[in-house]
C-alpha cells in the first residue's frame, strides 16, 4: 500500500541537455508544482558516479527538496551515466566545466536567480566548491563527505611516478571500479588536495 505522500503530485520531472565542450550533457529537472521562481540546486555527483546515484540518493533528495519547493538539476558529467564522452578521458577540470555549463543552463530557467544552491557529494564536493569560485552568484553550498586530501592515494602517486614502474603496473593503479583514469586526473586531484 502507498503512503499518502508518495500519491501526491508535487512535482514535474523532465529529461534536459545542454552541451559542455562539444558533448551533450544529460540531466534531470524537477521542479515543485505551484511555486512561481523556487530557488533550485545544482548536484554534482561523486567520482565515476551518475545523477541517479547509489540507491538512488539524488533521486530522493531531489524530490525530498521539491517537497520544500526547491528544484533540483541533476547531471551526468561527461563520460558517465548517459552523457556523452568518455570517462577515461575525465579530469577535475573538465568536471568543473560541465558544472559552469549547467550554472548557465540554470540561468535560462523559470527558477530565483538569486538563490542558486550546489550539493557536491565525494569528488562532486571538489568540484562543486571550485565551480562556485568561479561563478560567485552562488547563494549556498552543501558538501556531503568532500573529498579534500589526497593522502589514500599519495602511495600510488609515488608508484606511478617511479620510471621502474611498468605499464601494466600503471594500467592496473589507474583502474578503479573496472573503469580506467588517466594520469593527468591525478595530476589535478594532487595539485588541488
Amino acid at each position: 500500500m502507498k503512503t499518502t505522500q508518495k500519491c501526491m503530485k508535487f512535482e514535474t520531472r523532465e529529461s534536459v541537455q545542454f552541451t559542455s565542450e562539444g558533448d551533450k550533457i544529460f540531466g534531470i529537472l524537477h521542479l515543485p508544482l505551484n511555486v512561481k521562481n523556487p530557488p533550485l540546486v545544482v548536484v554534482c555527483h561523486g567520482f565515476a558516479g551518475e545523477k541517479t546515484g547509489k540507491f538512488r540518493i539524488y533521486v530522493d533528495e531531489a524530490e525530498l527538496l521539491s517537497q520544500q519547493g526547491i528544484a533540483t538539476l541533476r547531471f551526468d558529467f561527461r563520460g558517465c551515466g548517459d552523457s556523452e564522452g568518455s570517462w577515461f578521458d575525465m579530469t577535475i577540470g573538465n568536471e568543473v566545466e560541465d558544472t559552469l555549463r549547467a550554472l548557465e543552463f540554470v540561468e535560462t530557467l523559470p527558477v530565483d536567480q538569486s538563490r542558486i544552491g550546489i550539493l557536491g557529494k565525494s569528488m562532486g564536493g571538489l568540484v562543486a566548491v571550485i565551480a562556485a569560485g568561479i561563478r560567485k552568484n552562488i547563494k549556498s553550498m552543501a558538501l556531503w563527505a568532500p573529498a579534500f586530501h589526497a593522502d589514500q592515494w599519495k602511495e600510488l602517486w609515488g608508484i606511478l611516478q617511479d620510471p621502474e614502474t611498468s605499464d601494466e603496473v600503471r594500467a592496473e593503479i589507474m583502474q578503479f571500479d573496472g573503469m580506467h583514469a588517466n594520469e593527468k586526473f591525478l595530476c589535478e586531484f594532487f595539485w588541488f588536495c
